[in-house]
């Protein structure tokens, strides 16, 4: 299948900002095509290995048969996929901080979301270190860098249509 030349743009931004991997991750999705619509059909063909025929969703041995995105519809797959991998996962470690730290405090919650030396952040260390890891820079529970950014890729969306 070929890869429409604007996903290719967006994967060479990737690759030069630093995000191979999801680059590469990208590629692969747009390469495997779309995912059946779960909802759109409950009997859904899929290919079994070895036999002719073909049986339904469900059977243990059968692999869902994805269909190819039409490169008209590749830009708008590609940033749906950066959607889900950047900006949800950023939102859900935001809301987990609010969490965390109203579950912390519970009697002090409203001024826990006005106070950020109160706020419970949420980092991630590699290996245990405390010189390696992943830190946001924002304040604990602030998702507008997600917001931001969700805005950008829903404008590329809508330019792309």
């Amino acid at each position: 299948m070929r890869v429409s030349d604007d996903v290719m743009e967006l994967v060479e931004l990737l690759n030069e900002e630093g995000f191979g991997v999801l680059a590469g991750d990208l590629l692969t999705e747009i390469s495997l095509g779309r995912e059946p619509d779960e909802h759109a059909d409950d009997e859904l063909d899929v290919a079994v290995e070895g036999e002719p025929s073909q049986r339904k969703v469900g059977a243990e041995d059968t692999t869902a048969m994805r269909s190819a995105i039409p490169e008209t519809e590749q830009l708008r797959a590609a940033l749906t996929f950066l959607e889900t991998q950047l900006v949800e996962p950023v939102r859900r470690l935001a809301e987990a901080e609010d969490l965390a730290g109203r579950l912390a405090s519970p009697t002090d919650a409203k001024e826990l979301l006005d106070d950020a030396d109160k706020a419970m952040k949420i980092v991630f260390r590699a290996g245990g270190e405390a010189t390696e890891g992943f830190e946001r820079s924002e304040a604990p529970g602030d998702a507008r860098t997600a917001d931001e950014l969700l805005v950008v890729l829903r404008q590329l969306a809508s330019s792309a249509v």
